[in-house]
Order: C-alpha cells, then sequence, then structure tokens
C-alpha cells in the first residue's frame, strides 16, 4: 500500500534536523491512481537543518515515491549541514507511469547542502526528473560541494527514448556552487539529459570545478537518435575552471542532437574552463550523422581549452571563437571535419578579432615527408598538422613550433590521435 501525502497546505513531508530516515513508496502530491495533481503547497519534501543520512526512495519495485504535482520544488535540500542524503528511484514531475507530465516547478533543489547524492549507479537507483516546469535540478549556493548526480533521465520518460523535457534547463549548477559532479567515468554513472526546453546543464554565476563526464546530452538512450535540448547542450556562462570530459576512460560525453538553435557547448564570458575528448556531433559511435547547430563557441571567454574531441557533421562551424576579448583560447588534437550545410568546409571560425585574428597556416606545398607553410603568428607559437580532404582537420598527425628562420616544418609523422574512448 502507498501512503498520499497531497493537498497539505506547506510541505508533504518535512525533516527539519532529523537523520537516518527512509521515504520509500509514497503519491506526494498526486491523487490516489498517481495520474492527476494534488501538490502540497510548497514543497513535496523538505530536507533541512541538521538533516543527514536520509534515503527517499529505493530500487526495488515500488520503493520508489512519486514526487509530482506542482510543488514550488519536488524536493528541496537546503543548509550546509544537510548532507549525505540519497534521492533515488523516484519519478519526479511525472505520474505513476514515468511517461506522462505532472509537474513541479522545480523537480529537485539542492541549496547550500554539500555532499548529497541524487542517483546511482546499479540497476534502478536512476531517478526519472521529467515534466518540470522550470528546473530538473538545481544545484546553488557556495555550501552546494561535493554532490554527484548519477544514471538519471532528466528530460525523457521512463525508457529514455521519448520526450518528456523539462521547460527550461535539465541541470543549472551556480551561485558559486562547486566541486560538484555530474556523472561520472564508471558504467551506469552517466545521466540522460535531454529534451530539456533550453540547455541540458548550465553552469553560471561563479560556479566552478564542476565535472560533467560521461553523460548523454541531446540523444536518447541509445545514443544513436536526436531528443536534442532546445537551445544549449552545455552552456557555461560567468564560471571558471570547470571540466568537461576528460582523458579517463568514460569520461566522455556524448553531446549531439542539440540542433534547432544553438550550440553543442557555449561557454560564454568564462575562463579556465576544459572542453576534453567528447563526441560532438556525432552518435556514440562517433562515426555517424547527429550534429547540433553548432559545434563548440567560446564567446569573449579567455583561456579555456578544446582538447582532443571529435567534431562533426555540425551544421555550422566546427568550433566559433568569438569577441576582441576571447584570448588565449587553445584548441588542440581535435578532430574537426563533415561541419558546415553539405559538408561545407567549416572547420573553425575566428571572429571579430578572437584570438587576436591569428589564422591557421597557409600549405604551400606537401610531400611524403614534409609539408611547407606560411603563417602569421609569432615565433614559438604551435602549429599542429592534421590529414582531411576539405579545408579541416579530421586526422592529427604531428606538431611542431614555429620558427622564422625555419618556414618549412618536415615533421615525423606519427600514427593518428583519437580522443580517449569509453
Amino acid at each position: 500500500m502507498r501512503n498520499i501525502i497531497s493537498g497539505n497546505n506547506n510541505s508533504g513531508i518535512s525533516l527539519d534536523g532529523s537523520g537516518g530516515n527512509i521515504i520509500q513508496g509514497n503519491l506526494i502530491g498526486t491523487d490516489a491512481p498517481g495520474t492527476a495533481a494534488l501538490g502540497n503547497t510548497i514543497y513535496g519534501i523538505y530536507i533541512g537543518g541538521n538533516s543527514t543520512n536520509n534515503l527517499v526512495g529505493g530500487t526495488e519495485p515500488d520503493r520508489g515515491n512519486i514526487i509530482s504535482g506542482g510543488h514550488i520544488r519536488g524536493i528541496l535540500i537546503s543548509g550546509t549541514t544537510a548532507s549525505n542524503n540519497r534521492v533515488l528511484g523516484n519519478y519526479i514531475g511525472t505520474d505513476i507511469s514515468g511517461t506522462m507530465p505532472l509537474g513541479n516547478e522545480d523537480g529537485i533543489r539542492i541549496a547550500d547542502a554539500p555532499n548529497n547524492i541524487i542517483g546511482g549507479t546499479e540497476t534502478g537507483e536512476g531517478n526519472v526528473i521529467s515534466g518540470n516546469d522550470v528546473f530538473g535540478i538545481v544545484i546553488s549556493n557556495s555550501g552546494a560541494t561535493g554532490n554527484q548526480v548519477l544514471g538519471n533521465k532528466i528530460g525523457t520518460d521512463l525508457s529514455g527514448t521519448v520526450a518528456l523535457g523539462n521547460g527550461t534547463t535539465g541541470i543549472f549548477v551556480g551561485s558559486s556552487a562547486s566541486g560538484n559532479i555530474i556523472g561520472g567515468t564508471t558504467t551506469g554513472a552517466g545521466n540522460l539529459i535531454s529534451s530539456n526546453g533550453l540547455r541540458g546543464i548550465q553552469v553560471s554565476s561563479g560556479a566552478s570545478n564542476n565535472q560533467i563526464l560521461g553523460n548523454f546530452i541531446g540523444t536518447d538512450v541509445t545514443g544513436t537518435v536526436d531528443l536534442g535540448n532546445g537551445a544549449d547542450g552545455i552552456m557555461i556562462h560567468n564560471a571558471p575552471d570547470n571540466i568537461i570530459g576528460g582523458t579517463a576512460s568514460g569520461a566522455r560525453n556524448l553531446i549531439s542532437g542539440n540542433d534547432d538553435n544553438r550550440v553543442s557547448v557555449l561557454v560564454d564570458g568564462a575562463t579556465g574552463n576544459q572542453i576534453i575528448g567528447n563526441y560532438i556531433g556525432t552518435d556514440i559511435t562517433g562515426a555517424s550523422v547527429l550534429g547540433n547547430l553548432k559545434g563548440v563557441q567560446i564567446w569573449s571567454a579567455l583561456n579555456n581549452t578544446v582538447s582532443g574531441n571529435i567534431i562533426h557533421y555540425n551544421t555550422s562551424y566546427g568550433v566559433i571563437i568569438d569577441n576582441s576579448v576571447a584570448e588565449n583560447n587553445t584548441l588542440t588534437q581535435n578532430s574537426i571535419t563533415d561541419n558546415g550545410e553539405g559538408h561545407l568546409d567549416r572547420g573553425i571560425l575566428l571572429r571579430n578579432s578572437a584570438n587576436i585574428d591569428i589564422s591557421a597556416p597557409a600549405i604551400t606545398d606537401v610531400t611524403a615527408n614534409q609539408v611547407v607553410g606560411t603563417s602569421t603568428a609569432p615565433d614559438s607559437s604551435t602549429i599542429e598538422i592534421f590529414q582531411d580532404t576539405g579545408d579541416q582537420g579530421n586526422i592529427y598527425i604531428s606538431v611542431r613550433r614555429l620558427y622564422r628562420a625555419m618556414p618549412s616544418h618536415s615533421p615525423a609523422l606519427h600514427p593518428p590521435v583519437q580522443p580517449a574512448g569509453i
């Protein structure tokens, strides 16, 4: 039997300074069949004060809660001493079937609270967080550190194949939240973040040192079908030193299908961010078309690194760096090809004096073991050599330093370098 905890003039369940509780198998904010809204006025579940080590949901049949029906927050975990709580196996924003919207304003909000886990890597631990009016998950304020979001479906139905988006953004990390991890490198840690109204993930307002690892963003659960977010796959806005992807096995994100309006990854006014080893514009195999409008765009941003990514099949350019403020951004060892309508040669675009307007070298001659060209770049600049049929860069071959006294370069040819895989 399920409890029906609905229609109350405050929160459905409130834990304030309480630890070690288990909340399982309830209908919170719905009618008895779990198909119609009967929301509590404020929160579905509130966890605050010195509330630690509480469990919301479970992995066995009927242990998960339905937390839906119009709450301001489905779940709020609030305060610097609300820590080590777990939320797993729940439907948050859907009906009891996990296939129809019955949204809250936000699904889950973690405010100033550290070291909580949303979802998990084992079968049944992931939540379905979909159909909410605004955000799926919000992690905010400086006390929100060390939280993990693992193995959830955010913006799709239970099957992971049908769109059931949250109204704006799947996951929002902001207001100086730091050191949080979305996804992971182990099996089952990645989230499916697709079909949300605006962005899959947004990191903003001073949020730093957060990691986004091993997720599918803009595809279905198989990584082969377009379920794009309405705008950007990932947006980093005025937020420094975050990492998207990595070189470790399993760190790669698949960021594709975000083709309606904007960009796979947008870095706006942010410094020190790293975009490493992702598939951007392909399916999970890295070989089939599942493009975004643009691959990566860096706007008015300094000292960011885009490295070791496969950036293929995007409708516009593979990489755009825009605005004169955008300097010292490093692009290295990416495979960038088949971007542009009809796979025109639209690899990298520097616009409005970005990166000091240093354009690619002009190749004047190629032999079996020598590449000759000219460049306007300053001495000691790094020149990377790629193999491709057009004016992009599919296969990385080698790297050399530019010296004015040595305008011709004769690199030793190396095997192609591809991003680290999962």
